[in-house]
């Protein structure tokens, strides 16, 4: 009985075994997929970090440069020194609003034509009368040259604008301002396709004029261009910066919920090895355990041994006293035998006994009758 339940609690031990190895192997796997995913994270988060520090760098490049134009606008650079001595006591002076340059909203693609078109007159103060232009020339005394537009003189009406003029060149506030300096202009992508009712026809980039009796060919003068162009590149290097702002945040984002998935990870790694380190002392303690069974049957079985070889010993012995008993109950068969042959002898010997001792008795009784007679 010992034997059969160590057997069977060593069956149930080598089955827990099997089954927790079964189970080690399960979340080795899993630990195996948690670190390989860890991994691939590791490597995504370095180049999301490559990838912020590329674009931190060129946001930081946008910004240097936007800095520059911003403080070559803010300084009036390009423009005349009368016209930066109005424009720096802009808000003391009447009725000005800003240069023709600042004012205007022009498409990139047109830039060059514009400015070649109105050359100098980009520099030209915008301001409400003429008494205000009067004004602001009394107050500076200085010799300095400067144009102004009055904006009540100009015409409310004119002849209809290029097409393409009306597409790309505006001023929200001032549409008339663009009906005075366009009204005879006409921008076109070649010369080859000026038109004969407008009196001056310009080529987008401003590399080609043409007007009655005249055609002209080349880059405009370094003084005529670049107060229109830098505003539009100013525009365009904040829209790239924000742009670029917002690629940044997405990035930033991006590494936090990587790091909290790596976090994420590492946290079911560490959760893993613990479950493996926790079944695997389970294992070595079902394996103690097995140890001690197989010791304990390994005792019981030759202690089964030991017992069979007593039992077979003692059955040697019963079958040699059972032996001995035979030859014992027919000894004493024979010994009866005898005793019963000895028994009659002494029973018939008794026997004669009484007899004689009747016959001497009888004898003696005769005897004592002689004598008396």
């Amino acid at each position: 009985i010992k034997i059969g339940k160590c057997t069977d609690d060593t069956e149930k031990t080598k089955a827990k075994i099997d089954e927790l190895t079964v189970t080690i192997q399960t979340l080795s796997d899993e630990l195996e997929k948690r670190k390989q995913r860890k991994g691939e994270l590791s490597s995504v988060i370095e180049e999301v970090r490559g990838e912020k520090s590329r674009v931190t760098l060129e946001a930081k490049e946008i910004e240097t440069r936007l800095n520059l134009i911003t403080q070559s606008i803010e300084n009036y650079e390009g423009y005349g020194e009368g016209v930066k001595k109005i424009l720096e006591k802009r808000n003391s002076l009447p009725g000005v609003h800003d240069t023709v340059a600042a004012m205007l909203d022009v498409d990139p693609d047109v830039v060059g034509g514009v400015e070649r078109v109105l050359g100098e007159r980009l520099q030209y103060i915008v301001v409400d009368s003429r008494e205000n232009a009067i004004e602001i020339r009394k107050r500076l005394t200085d010799e300095l040259d400067f144009g102004f537009i009055i904006l009540d003189e100009l015409p409310k009406q004119s002849s209809p604008l290029d097409p393409v003029v009306s597409r790309m060149v505006s001023c929200p506030d001032f549409p008339n301002l663009v009906q005075y300096l366009f009204a005879d202009v006409e921008l076109v992508a070649l010369l080859d396709n000026c038109s004969s009712d407008k009196h001056l026809a310009v080529t987008y980039t401003g590399d080609g004029i043409s007007s009655p009796g005249l055609l002209y060919f080349g880059k405009p003068k370094a003084s005529e261009s670049g107060l229109i162009e830098r505003r539009l590149i100013r525009a365009g290097l904040e829209k790239e910066r924000d742009k670029i702002l917002l690629s940044l945040e997405r990035l930033e984002k991006r590494e936090s919920s990587l790091l909290a998935d790596s976090a994420e990870e590492e946290k079911g790694i560490s959760e893993l090895t613990s479950d493996i380190e926790q079944t695997v002392s389970e294992v070595a303690r079902f394996e103690k355990q097995l140890t001690s069974l197989v010791f304990r049957s390994r005792e019981l079985e030759e202690k089964r041994k030991s017992l069979l070889e007593q039992k077979a010993e003692a059955e040697a012995s019963i079958e040699k006293l059972l032996s001995r008993e035979g030859h014992l109950a027919r000894e004493l068969e024979e010994l009866d035998a005898k005793f019963n042959e000895l028994d009659a002898e002494f029973k018939d010997k008794s026997r004669l006994q009484r007899k004689m001792e009747e016959e001497r008795r009888r004898a003696a009784s005769i005897l004592a009758s002689g004598e008396n007679e």
